[in-house]
């Protein structure tokens, strides 16, 4: 239960020690509504349950660095870093943090803070794959196409499912800020690692679309829609390949 209905709530409630544990109660309720929303709602959503979190306890690292992850995916990189600036200062040793520190530094063009922050998060937990493939990220719009490589190598043999993966989210990013050459290249990564992700051919095939390759677009909304869908996004994509599909083959 949202926060913000407490107060038509309260106003039923009979006075006395009996209303007191009820809004306890429901006080309870709404702070654990906001902690699941902050971690893993939408963006909009996670930063207003985060923001009722920090505002009774500020250093609650936690909501600090999920409210950080959710300006990022807002394109807000100035108030992110804020928000993993401050969770940093408190728990300077997370690894995690560092990483999305790097994230939002390598999509703000920061691109040598961004392979600080990730070569920080590696020298504290080397697993991280993410880790290892932002900082390829990182190195290659540098203009380091070496470096870059050995690091995506790293990544791709620790794990090629989460590289593919990643490429994928990447190049839906890429996208949303209409870059459409890059978002392509990261499609292309991810249809090569992992061919039979639906939704690398429905997201490279919006690319093309964008561009006005109709042809390559039509090829890849195709093959989008004949493969099987598993998941509630994957369906949504399908859907609308299938009507942009039906646009372009009317053209």
């Amino acid at each position: 239960m949202p926060l913000g209905r407490l107060k038509g709530l309260a106003a039923i409630v009979p006075a006395g020690a009996g209303a007191a544990i009820v809004l306890a109660a429901l006080t309870v309720a709404a702070a654990a509504d906001d902690r699941g929303d902050c971690a893993t709602g939408g963006p909009a959503l996670r930063v207003a349950a985060c923001t009722r979190l920090l505002q009774a306890a500020p250093a609650d690292v936690n909501a600090l660095g999920n409210r950080g992850v959710a300006y990022r995916l807002l394109g807000r990189y100035d108030e992110a870093l804020a928000d993993l600036d401050k969770a940093l200062r408190i728990n300077p040793d997370s690894a995690g943090l560092y990483m999305e520190r790097g994230l939002v530094r390598d999509a703000a063009g920061d691109h040598d803070h961004a392979v600080a922050d990730f070569s920080a998060a590696i020298a504290r937990n080397a697993t991280l794959v993410q880790a290892w493939f932002g900082r390829a990220m990182a190195y290659d719009a540098a203009g380091h196409h070496d470096l870059a490589a050995k690091d995506l190598a790293t990544a791709v043999q620790r794990n090629r499912t989460m590289v593919a993966a990643l490429y994928m989210e990447r190049g839906y990013a890429l996208h949303e800020r209409r870059q459409f050459a890059g978002a392509r290249a990261a499609f292309d990564q991810a249809i090569a690692l992992g061919p039979g992700w639906l939704s690398a051919y429905c997201g490279r095939a919006a690319s093309y679309e964008e561009t006005g390759d109709a042809d390559r677009a039509v090829a890849d909304y195709k093959k989008c829609l004949a493969l099987k869908a598993t998941t509630a996004l994957e369906i949504e994509r399908q859907q609308a390949a299938r009507e942009r599909l039906a646009r372009l083959e009317r053209r």
